[in-house]
Formats: structure tokens, C-alpha cells, sequence
């Protein structure tokens, strides 16, 4: 489902999403919940990234889609799993490395909803 999310096209991503919510239910152990969520949030910045081709009408339903899927590991992991540290990451790659934009923006709209969360 990681490589899913990782996908070149806004249907298969939303796809990915599909399977991972339905996925987080079915793991019991913290250990591989844990494993899981490493998987997941080492593609999320991918998935939330927008493709060039794609508009703000279809963008914004994968990443209210994602949006929930990082909230679903919160609730689902008693060490309430988030994406925050990830997304500081993610931006210090790409302002300090050859870099993405797409994924820097990313992970700054992550980081927007955390704060609007709160």
C-alpha cells in the first residue's frame, strides 16, 4: 500500500489511502503498528505532493483523505503516532538539498492542519 501512495496518479493514491484505513484496524501489535506507520509516513509526503497535471478541485480530496488516514494512527496508537517530526524533515530536505517544492509544500499544508487541530 506504501508503493500505492507513491503512484503517478491521483486515483490510485486515493486507492492506497483506501487500503491503509482499511489496514490499520487489522494490526493489534504496537510493534507493528509502529512498522506500519513508519511505511506509510515515508510515502505520505509523496502522496500529499501535487502532480503536475492536477488542480486544486482534485488535489484537495486526496489530502482531506490523507489528512484522515494520519489522524486514523493517532487514535489507532497509544502513543498517538503523528506526522509532525516527518514533516520538519521532509522540509529541511528540500530547502536545504536539490529538494522538492512539491513535497516542502506538503509538508507545510501538513504542518497547517496540525496547527488549525490544535
Amino acid at each position: 500500500a506504501d508503493m500505492l501512495l507513491r503512484a503517478p496518479t491521483l486515483s490510485i493514491r486515493m486507492a492506497a489511502v483506501e487500503l491503509w484505513s482499511r489496514m490499520i484496524p487489522c494490526l493489534k501489535e504496537p510493534h507493528d503498528l509502529k512498522f506500519a506507520f513508519d511505511r506509510f509516513s515515508q510515502s505520505f509526503f509523496i502522496a500529499a505532493a501535487w502532480l503536475d497535471d492536477s488542480h486544486d478541485d482534485e488535489m484537495s480530496p486526496l489530502r482531506d483523505a490523507l489528512w484522515n488516514l494520519a489522524f486514523e494512527w493517532q487514535l489507532a496508537t497509544p502513543s498517538r503516532l503523528t506526522l509532525l517530526s516527518r514533516a520538519f524533515v521532509v522540509l529541511e530536505e528540500s530547502l536545504q538539498g536539490p529538494g522538492d517544492w512539491r513535497r516542502a509544500e506538503a509538508s507545510l499544508w501538513l504542518l497547517s492542519k496540525y496547527i488549525k487541530r490544535s
